[in-house]
């Protein structure tokens, strides 16, 4: 079997279209699970995974296999996908919830006020949540994705990412203490 190193030297030399559908073949299921598994949507997972495989594919020539291995380079291109994904639908999800508020306040009674505003946030929880992940440094907020999305333990997280175990333990409780008092917000 060919190694990654020597896929990507074929696609960034030649631009060998066998040798870059090979390599996509052999992640596109796991960051494909991997970004559905934070979005929830199979069509939008579906949607940004091609999206992350073609920035993958263009920022080839960028790979650099004496900083890291093909898959923790596909994997932050992931990450960066899916954080621009949650920033720009915390903005959208803002936009409307505040003309929802607006429009409700003009036509309806508080109660009702309350009752959309409750469906909206159980409904909107997860995206919520991905959004303040988000919006912590890429570093912080894989440590949060590979502990409660991937479910790998203290010690997976703090070898993959280069990070001392009590860094990634900090970074970790610290990002889900800013989640519970913003939820409770």
């Amino acid at each position: 079997m060919i190694s990654d190193d020597q896929l990507i030297r074929k696609i960034n030399r030649r631009q060998d279209k066998v040798a870059a559908n090979e390599l996509v073949q052999r992640y596109y299921k796991e960051i494909y699970i991997y970004v559905y598994r934070q979005i929830g949507e199979r069509e939008m997972a579906m949607d940004l995974t091609q999206d992350i495989f073609v920035s993958i594919l263009q920022g080839l020539h960028l790979y650099d296999a004496k900083k890291a291995s093909f898959r923790t380079w596909a994997y932050r291109i992931a990450s960066n996908k899916l954080s621009d994904y949650w920033r720009k639908r915390a903005v959208i999800h803002n936009i409307c919830q505040s003309d929802a508020i607006t429009e409700e306040r003009e036509d309806t009674g508080d109660k009702q006020e309350r009752d959309v505003l409750a469906l909206m946030i159980e409904r909107e929880t997860l995206h919520e949540v991905m959004g303040l992940v988000y919006s912590f440094a890429p570093s912080w907020a894989d440590i949060f994705v590979h502990k409660m999305i991937m479910e790998e333990t203290f010690s997976e997280i703090s070898k993959q990412l280069g990070l001392s175990e009590n860094t990634v333990k900090t970074r970790y409780y610290k990002v889900l203490k800013t989640i519970r008092k913003q939820l409770q917000k």
